[in-house]
């Protein structure tokens, strides 16, 4: 999937979270790691001067003589790593360690065509490093005197103890800093990557740009909790808790009519479905929110003038019952098997303009039932009688669902943006394409909202 710059944008801004989480972990941990585990490690330097071996003909020195003691710097400098060096600054020291541990804390620096050269020692204790740095240039002079036979070297600043003196490493600020930029790097990484990874639909733009489908609209997460069910099995009551904001005309109260009376605007737009009355709505798979989506568009259209009727079609698992509180001894089934008429199965609700056809007891075989005249006829039926008919049809994979969508004027697929795979919605848009289904558009259901989107326009 290839985003542009303005997606790239929203994606950090949607996922700002992952920076600070990130960010903040990267500069903790380096502060940790500086301040306390890190040990300390402080520098001593000590300056050697090269000059010519006879020291009281300063003036006579001629750049044959500068040439020779730049050359011989490079010489001191092996010298002074030598066990030759070292060995009797540990006797004189009294150090409990070898030659190779002292090598790795000795370095020497020399500028470019310069007489004067440094030795440097690093030590996690500053006294101990400047007592090796001092005893090393003394015992460096006096070997080269015994050596060499030469008095040319002069110790020009020997180290000093200094409390202020601070450690070279770590350096906290430093490390920091640079954790900073690299966790900020590492985020861009891990939210990028886990963009590409996501096979779930969580806005309109993702849908549009991979599937080139119309969006209708979007719905926030409507918070759903757990049926009580009275004595009597046909009818499903609910306390205060029980189904929270489900359903615009019992306790929303106007916090979510904008979002389904935007979908039915969109509605009228389209075409391919002007002065139709059958509407399906379906989903990929179970619990996408395609009950809930068509219960609301019901109650939706009911409230602009509509006289609207919900059907729920979902033979095998009903639920049309459960959200408006009704009996499930009649319905769909009781019309298709000729136990009832159209006017025995159609039961009022709370909303004016809004009628509910519940599916009735579950049948051994829905295909049977499906697969038949009659249902050709109930729709018939219902185009007589009512402005708007609301279709709460199984799922897409579902068997079922085809009767019912070749019937259909038009068909709007559910998308939970929280839970449906990119695979799901491609093959159900496959589907309806192998059935030559009018699909209207999508709705995309349970889609994480900001504060200020799920209140806006409310006074």
């Amino acid at each position: 999937m290839i985003l542009d710059i303005r997606q790239m944008f929203q994606v950090i801004i949607r996922n700002w979270w992952v920076f600070i989480l990130i960010t903040t972990t990267f500069v903790f941990t380096s502060a940790v790691i500086s301040y306390y585990v890190v040990p300390p490690l402080y520098e001593a330097k000590s300056d050697i001067l090269v000059t010519s071996n006879d020291i009281g003909k300063v003036n006579d020195v001629s750049p044959g003589d500068i040439d020779s003691n730049l050359k011989l710097i490079q010489t001191y400098r092996v010298i002074i790593k030598s066990p030759i060096i070292l060995e009797p600054v540990i006797e004189n020291l009294n150090l409990d360690i070898d030659v190779d541990a002292m090598l790795k804390q000795i370095k020497i620096e020399s500028a470019e065509n310069s007489q004067v050269f440094s030795i440097i020692v690093r030590n996690r204790s500053q006294e101990q490093a400047v007592s090796l740095v001092n005893e090393v240039s003394t015992v460096f002079q006096k070997e080269v005197q015994r050596l060499m036979e030469l008095n040319n070297i002069h110790i020009l600043t020997p180290a000093k103890f200094n409390n202020q003196v601070k450690p070279v490493q770590p350096k906290p600020v430093l490390y920091m800093t640079v954790s900073f930029f690299l966790g900020m790097f590492f985020s861009i990484g891990v939210v990028f990557l886990r963009e590409v990874l996501d096979t779930t639909l969580k806005s309109e733009e993702k849908v549009r740009n991979i599937f080139h489908v119309p969006v209708l609209g979007t719905v926030p997460s409507i918070q759903m909790k757990h049926r009580n069910v009275t004595q009597d099995p046909g009818i499903s009551t609910f306390s205060t808790l029980d189904y929270k904001n489900k359903l615009l005309n019992t306790y929303n109260k106007g916090l979510y009519d904008s979002y389904y009376q935007n979908i039915c605007a969109s509605l009228k737009f389209i075409p391919t479905f002007k002065n139709k009355q059958l509407l399906l709505v379906t989903s990929p798979n179970p619990s996408e929110g395609k009950s809930l989506t068509s219960a609301n568009l019901a109650i939706s259209l009911a409230q602009s003038g509509k006289k609207t009727v919900y059907v729920d079609m979902d033979l095998r698992k009903p639920s049309g019952h459960y959200l408006f509180q009704l009996s499930n001894q009649r319905g769909v089934t009781s019309y298709l098997d000729g136990d009832m008429l159209l006017n025995d199965i159609i039961q009022p609700s709370p909303t004016r303009n809004l009628s509910v056809i519940s599916a009735g007891p579950v049948p051994p075989n829905p295909l049977d039932l499906l697969n038949s005249e009659q249902l050709q006829t109930f729709f018939h039926e219902l185009k007589e009688r009512f402005t708007m008919i609301i279709i709460d049809s199984p799922p897409l994979f579902v068997a079922d669902t085809i009767y019912t969508v070749a019937l259909a004027d038009g068909c709007i697929l559910v998308i939970n943006a929280k839970s449906t795979k990119l695979q799901a919605v491609r093959t159900s848009l496959d589907k309806f394409e192998e059935i030559e289904a009018n699909l209207l558009g999508v709705v995309l259901n349970n889609k994480k909202m900001k504060n200020n989107q799920e209140s806006s326009y409310y006074y």
